[in-house]
């Protein structure tokens, strides 16, 4: 059977979907033909409906975020207009959290929750057997008019029994070369926190008793795919994309090993401010982690802990980033604004939390209410969301929030002012510097897949120090 994957990534941002390219790799695997319309360099929906028309596939299937779900429903109604008998499956993040509000689509006759390489592949070897495909598990579908809602399967246990990812279908040396040579990959899967506006609290609630939600994968394996990918491709730097890398301390303590003698690439990593220590820090030093992005969201302690459900101090956020900071690591801290019950004495908390941790790259994003999320839920009790289908594809371009107590104009021009906020005392040019990035970010998203390659690879080596 042939499949044509979509990823519609309307943040034109360089990275491999590892995720999607798992599940590609496993079904080449088992020998059913895989095409990708990558949207990463631009395009419109005429180019799906035009490789659709070309490779003629039996599949169509969408991988996309909430931001990106009116784009890819305007390709599937295109496709079943013109191609009736393509069963049009939409997965990823999106149909995992709503799955009610994205099989209702007329265009949509299935969809997948959760993790996708099973079930995938039992409903291609389903459809080449023009066998009755409503009963597989972690799959929705539509048939004589009604909805199958199957439960979803258990976990994937064993990870390094999965295929590396399928890097090549993304024609990965394009990746490469815009990212200066920075190649991401994944340790392992879940994450054990629970944050309220994040997609992980809905999947540990959809996959209770059906396995252990947060797993990593041996030290050895994913040695293993870092040496594949090195004798492949010119790669000089590895991002670690997993929520939590330093979830495991006694894992870590195998792994940093093996990375040192057999690997030996600066590096970057993401950690919970709870996850990080003298010990941690260290390890992390030794192996060649150049990066540390850690979260802060809200330098309110009162916000974190009874809407963010993120039960760290103050003082541990400074700990964990001084800690870094000791060992020599560049860190990197999230945060957001706009938060439900945030006023602007809060957002200036964050600041100056911000100031007292030091790190050494601040980044900040606007409170977007997702789908299925608890804080969606709080947020749609209250009245606060203006309309749901303006959910913008990029969480730092607007707030579709109406709060009574900031508007927001205000929550916008906070995420525009916030990096400057925080540097303008201890480094007066990087914070000029972030300001007329940050005041012109729509523009450089919206026309990103406009810029070269090579002047990509500069902008990366800057982001790298």
């Amino acid at each position: 059977m042939k499949i044509l994957f979509v990823y519609p990534n309307l943040m034109r941002e360089e990275y491999i979907p590892l995720g999607l390219a798992s599940i590609a790799a496993y079904v080449k695997e088992h020998d059913h033909e895989t095409f990708l319309m990558d949207y990463t360099w631009g395009g419109t929906a005429k180019d799906c409906i035009n490789m659709a028309e070309k490779v003629k596939p039996d599949v169509v299937g969408f991988s996309l975020r909430s931001g990106e779900f009116n784009f890819s429903l305007s390709i599937a109604k295109e496709l079943k207009r013109r191609h009736p008998n393509i069963l049009i499956l939409f997965g990823g993040i999106h149909p995992t959290v709503d799955p009610e509000g994205t099989i209702k689509q007329d265009c949509v006759d299935a969809i997948i929750q959760g993790e996708g390489e099973h079930a995938l592949v039992e409903l291609l070897n389903k459809l080449k057997e023009k066998k009755d495909f409503s009963k597989i598990k972690n799959l929705w579908t539509k048939k004589d008019g009604k909805i199958f809602r199957n439960p979803v399967r258990s976990l994937i246990e064993d990870l390094d029994k999965l295929p590396f990812p399928d890097r090549e279908l993304f024609g990965f040396k394009r990746y490469l070369d815009a990212r200066s040579g920075t190649a991401d990959i994944m340790a392992g899967r879940g994450c054990p926190f629970q944050c309220t506006y994040c997609i992980n609290h809905i999947s540990q609630k959809m996959y209770k008793d059906k396995g252990t939600y947060t797993r990593m994968r041996s030290p050895e394996n994913v040695i293993k795919e870092l040496q594949e990918l090195r004798k492949k491709y010119k790669i000089n730097f590895v991002a670690f994309e997993d929520d939590t890398f330093t979830y495991s301390k006694d894992w870590m303590r195998r792994f940093s090993k093996l990375y040192v003698k057999e690997i030996a690439l600066p590096c970057s990593c993401n950690a919970r401010p709870e996850t990080m220590d003298d010990e941690m820090a260290k390890m992390l030093s030794e192996m060649g982690c150049t990066t540390l992005n850690m979260g802060i969201e809200s330098g309110n302690e009162k916000i974190r802990r009874e809407v963010l459900k993120r039960f760290n101090t103050n003082e541990q956020i400074i700990k964990a980033f001084q800690a870094a900071n000791n060992h020599g690591l560049k860190t990197y801290s999230y945060n957001m604004v706009g938060l439900p019950y945030e006023t602007e004495k809060e957002m200036w908390e964050t600041v100056h939390l911000n100031r007292r941790a030091k790190p050494t790259v601040v980044d900040a994003s606007i409170f977007q209410p997702y789908p299925g999320t608890e804080l969606q839920s709080l947020c749609e009790k209250n009245g606060w969301i203006m309309d749901m289908s303006t959910l913008p594809f990029s969480h730092k371009f607007i707030s579709i929030m109406k709060y009574p107590n900031v508007s927001n104009k205000e929550i916008k021009y906070w995420k525009r002012m916030f990096r400057f906020r925080v540097l303008r005392k201890t480094n007066i040019r990087k914070a000029l510097a972030l300001l007329v990035l940050d005041w012109n970010y729509e523009s450089f998203i919206k026309n990103r897949d406009k810029i070269p390659s090579f002047a990509k690879a500069m902008l990366y080596k800057l982001w790298r120090f």
